[in-house]
């Protein structure tokens, strides 16, 4: 009798595990913390779950988001990111080997929004059609890229490719405020749950655990961004990262160095560029870890500015940023250090 009991329970958790989608940041509840739904996840997890799995390979595409996946899966996760620290997701080249990667795995989780455009020819090779793949960002409002018409009219030293990397669903960069991060989490939480009904309550604490760490970083930020002055603070950025992070912060985005981090900086965007940067008076140039600092440098030297602040955006750090939460704190203490 206890055998059927048993079985009858191991059916009603895989019957009952549901796929989730992202909740929008400011809205996290403690019941939206016990519970999400999900429209935008291809296929459901729940739909391949047949039986418990004691330990789930999952990819992802980012260090960043391998971090995330790790503290809400701890043990019973084994996650693999596709792009190598130090390298970034809108120029990646992919590989067959990453395909093999996908293709081995229970699970992938992936940002969304345009941001990884080669992900789908290794869907596609990798096939398992019925492999649950999710859009970690799907559901949420992006902001528009300010940035992206500002030099419409300037000769592109890399014309062919002007407009590869502008994002056509909106700015991808949503972890770079902890509330979205947030969002993410309780989709992995779910998603890892339908997938391995038995390790739910684990998944549930560790997600728990975590949010308690994002809301104290969220505030933590909030004090340092506070140590700057007002008027500031600036940013002149590499790539146009940052509108979540200077939304939720206060920061105002005064200029981007390259719409397309693959092409070099022409000598009209430049000239355009340098009259901003001395009009606006930033004492600093924050450029990002995974790209060459000869654009950044080249700026600065031709506005007279001096400091040059690298922060991490895209990709963890092996020494340095080597958290989510250690990249945040990193980078605010960083900007602070640079602008107050």
């Amino acid at each position: 009798m206890r055998r059927y009991s048993f079985v009858l329970l191991l059916v009603i958790l895989v019957g009952c595990g549901q796929s989730t989608a992202t909740v929008q940041p400011s809205q996290i509840s403690q019941s939206q913390q016990q519970t999400t739904t999900a429209d935008q996840v291809v296929p459901t997890a729940s739909a391949i779950a047949t039986e418990p799995v004691s330990q789930i390979r999952v990819v992802t595409t980012m260090s960043i988001l391998a971090d995330v996946i790790k503290q809400v899966g701890g043990d019973r996760v084994i996650v693999d990111n596709i792009i190598p620290l130090g390298a970034g997701p809108e120029d990646y080249q992919a590989t067959p080997g990453d395909s093999q990667k996908i293709a081995d795995a229970n699970i992938v989780f992936f940002n969304g929004h345009a941001l990884e455009e080669w992900l789908e020819p290794l869907f596609e090779n990798a096939g398992g059609s019925e492999q649950p793949r999710v859009e970690l960002s799907a559901g949420l409002a992006a902001i528009e890229d300010e940035h992206a018409d500002e030099h419409a009219g300037e000769e592109h030293a890399d014309e062919e490719h002007a407009d590869e990397h502008a994002h056509e669903e909106g700015n991808p960069h949503f972890w770079l405020d902890p509330t979205y991060v947030m969002s993410y989490t309780l989709t992995i939480r779910d998603q890892l749950s339908a997938i391995d009904p038995s390790g739910k309550d684990v998944y549930a604490a560790n997600a728990e655990a975590y949010l308690g760490q994002l809301e104290a970083l969220d505030q933590e930020l909030q004090g340092l961004a506070a140590q700057i002055p007002a008027e500031r603070r600036k940013l002149i950025t590499n790539h146009d990262a940052f509108p979540y992070f200077a939304k939720r912060y206060g920061f105002d985005v005064a200029g981007v160095l390259l719409e397309n981090p693959e092409a070099e900086l022409s000598a009209g965007d430049l000239a355009a560029l340098v009259e901003s940067v001395k009009a606006s008076g930033v004492p600093a140039i924050f450029s990002e870890s995974q790209f060459n600092q000869k654009t950044a440098e080249l700026l600065a030297d031709e506005a007279g500015i001096k400091t040059i602040a690298v922060l991490y955006t895209d990709t963890l750090g092996s020494d340095i940023a080597t958290s989510y939460i250690d990249m945040m704190r990193y980078n605010m203490n960083t900007i602070v250090a640079a602008l107050k």
